[in-house]
């Protein structure tokens, strides 16, 4: 997890460093700010592939007219290093510069290859153009703001918070929570705060923060035919594309770790990725939340079968929450209403 920051506004160089450090949290590792004239972009980085600096952000361009911020992960970035820029000589591994110089080389055309989960904001100082792209599931949600002259865009709410933005309350979202228990589509309980909706671009020219465009890069299209393969062809089917999704993202430059709850999902992509290793040590967790909760039965006892069926390692991690105590730093980390349960 990192976390993005943008500013387009009059204000937007002594605004920008309290918004990053709002959201220090999503990472640890690094923190980087860029300003020219009334634009301001901010990135705090967990670092995951290249870890070294020069997988730093804002990450600018080697002519110095492009700038990126980015949260996420790119799990194809190799093949698009050999596909869009065969013998391109790259500075570093990290995913973020193959997004920088495809983009700069393909364009929007980009978006629709990237195998992965983002939310991403390049800056061309030349055209003073920014684009804000959502990846196609929308697993990373960037919030934006537009109102007057400014327009703001985040990880997280709460780095919004603090810009004077207009904190009107939005009640038909509002309802929805109550009616569907989250914020469907691009509503959240502010009237001008909205999160990038999946698969879509947000451009916009710094000059006029008012005059953007929303355009859709990726929708998933059913043209009502249905395959007349057979169950037990399906389900091979299934299994390759499930240990091809897998394999590809336990790509990292740093130790990766599987939360393991015991059910379906999990148990399958701990077995996949040791079919796949089966010589490499795999470290799991758990959460021994004391019994269950709100109704739900304790997966716990499921978990604990993974070491002698799975030949992993399993670390159980107790649960030791004063819900009340802790009532608003959990409020404060969520930013939007929250009504699972799970754990």
């Amino acid at each position: 997890m990192c976390g993005i920051v943008g500013i387009i506004s009059d204000k937007a160089s002594s605004l920008i460093e309290s918004s990053v450090r709002i959201i220090a949290h999503r990472g640890p590792d690094d923190s980087g700010i860029y300003s020219f004239e009334n634009v301001a972009l901010g990135h705090r980085r967990l670092s995951i592939m290249d870890l070294s600096s020069l997988g730093h952000q804002p990450m600018v361009s080697r002519d110095g007219r492009y700038i990126m911020v980015y949260n996420g992960e790119i799990y194809n970035h190799v093949d698009l290093r050999n596909e869009i820029l065969p013998g391109f000589d790259f500075e570093s591994t990290s995913d973020t510069e193959t997004i920088l110089y495809a983009y700069i080389k393909i364009g929007k055309a980009l978006f629709p290859k990237l195998n992965g989960i983002f939310a991403l904001a390049i800056f061309d100082n030349q055209t003073k153009e920014i684009v804000l792209v959502r990846d196609q599931f929308g697993v990373k949600p960037p919030y934006w703001y537009q109102k007057d002259k400014n327009l703001f865009f985040a990880s997280e709410l709460k780095s919004l918070s603090n810009l004077g933005i207009d904190k009107k309350l939005d009640v038909q979202a509002l309802s929805h929570y109550l009616y569907f228990l989250y914020g469907p589509g691009e509503q959240t309980p502010f009237s001008f705060v909205k999160k990038l909706k999946p698969g879509h671009i947000l451009s916009f020219k710094t000059s006029d923060s008012a005059a953007y465009t929303y355009e859709q890069y990726y929708d998933i299209t059913f043209d009502g035919k249905y395959t007349n393969d057979s169950e037990e062809e399906i389900a091979e089917q299934l299994d390759v594309h499930l240990t091809k999704a897998v394999d590809r993202q336990l790509l990292s430059d740093v130790p990766v770790g599987f939360f393991l709850s015991g059910g379906l999902d999990s148990s399958a992509m701990v077995a996949l990725a040791k079919k796949l290793h089966p010589d490499k040590k795999l470290n799991t967790y758990t959460i021994d939340t004391g019994g269950g909760f709100d109704g739900f039965e304790d997966d716990l006892k499921y978990a604990k079968l993974s070491p002698n069926i799975l030949n992993v390692e399993l670390d159980i991690l107790k649960t030791e929450i004063d819900v009340v105590k802790d009532f608003d730093k959990m409020i404060w980390h969520l930013d939007e209403p929250q009504a699972d349960a799970a754990p």
